[in-house]
């Protein structure tokens, strides 16, 4: 367990994250926006940890330097609004280096090469700005689209199962807010590209956007009147063969589990058409998709229900008030002639 205070050349430190490389592990210190990150090896410090403590390398105490600079320039350009903020990002870290195992595999080859390494460092800065900023970001399980003019996000999560979440404040495509995503923490910059996407689409999901709630369309029954025919669509629709809506009618967006597709409604003279919903992948395509027209369903469902009961008083009313206007007229038609 690591301690939650340090003394460190007589200053008061907190501590705020730990990373461990090939051989060396390293406590990571603050005192304000001053940045320590300690070899484990060379301090005297009882730690009740798993694996051995062994001395850093030449190339992993240069990582650590940059690491601790690249820290020391974020807290002074306001980049954490608290500490926890601060931590979080270098529990991301020590999980981004531990599975990024190209970086781990090249400094291994220059261990105990310090005449190497103090030769290369300028090189050493360079290559670890490049992998620590070019991680990959694979969207291709992530789509955007539009229902009655609105905007949404769709993936699929760990399990399986799809996420829509509304896309409605933000005037940025999907692939612009999932880059800038990626550069608030290294916990968005796996080596799996999918992963990091994923990883950006739930904390989306979480903490920033409203999530769609899709239900089986057999179960839902509380609808307003103008949801209650489409609803009804649907669920027609979800007895034919090889079907499986869920669908949410107050977005009136709908997705059929077993052919992955998304739907909608539209009413067209009386009749709700049920039809699919076009998806944008990526932002090059985002333009030529948009005009798209999409693709219509054959089934159709004709509103045969009776008129409300606020258009038949309506009716009712003009009848009486013509009714009683003819009488009137013909009242005066009389006067005058008498």
């Amino acid at each position: 367990m690591l301690p939650n205070k340090v003394i460190y050349k007589g200053k008061e430190y907190e501590t705020i994250g730990f990373i461990k490389l090939n051989n060396g592990s390293f406590l990571f210190l603050r005192n304000n926006e001053d940045v320590v990150g300690l070899d484990l090896s060379k301090i005297n410090l009882k730690l009740d940890l798993k694996f051995e403590i062994k001395e850093a390398t030449k190339v992993e105490l240069v990582l650590i330097d940059y690491i601790v600079e690249a820290i020391k320039n974020d807290i002074r350009s306001g980049k954490y609004q608290n500490k926890e903020d601060l931590k979080k990002d270098i529990v991301d870290l020590n999980k981004y280096i531990n599975t990024h195992k190209d970086l781990l595999n090249n400094m291994k080859q220059l261990d105990f090469k310090d005449e190497l390494v103090n030769k290369t460092i300028t090189s050493l800065l360079s290559y670890f700005d490049e992998v620590m900023s070019n991680a990959p970001l694979n969207l291709e399980n992530i789509t955007s689209f539009q229902v009655d003019g609105k905007s949404y996000i769709r993936y699929k999560d760990a399990t399986g199962h799809v996420k829509i979440m509304d896309d409605n404040v933000d005037n940025r495509n999907f692939v612009e807010q999932f880059k800038a995503k990626q550069n608030e923490s290294k916990y968005f910059k796996q080596e799996d590209g999918k992963e990091s996407a994923l990883n950006i689409a739930e904390d989306m999901n979480k903490y920033q956007k409203t999530s769609v709630e899709l239900n089986d369309v057999d179960v839902i029954d509380n609808v307003s009147k103008e949801q209650e025919l489409p609803n009804k669509a649907m669920q027609e629709y979800d007895q034919k063969d090889d079907k499986s809506i869920v669908g949410n009618t107050e977005t009136g967006i709908y997705y059929d589990e077993n052919s992955n597709q998304l739907l909608t409604t539209t009413k067209k003279d009386g009749e709700v058409v049920i039809s699919e919903v076009n998806e944008v992948t990526n932002e090059e395509n985002s333009k030529s998709n948009e005009k798209e027209m999409p693709k219509i369903k054959k089934l159709t469902l004709k509103d045969n229900r009776k008129p409300n009961a606020a258009f038949v008083d309506t009716l009712l009313l003009s009848f009486i008030v013509g009714l009683v206007s003819g009488m009137y007229l013909v009242f005066l038609i009389l006067i005058i002639m008498s």
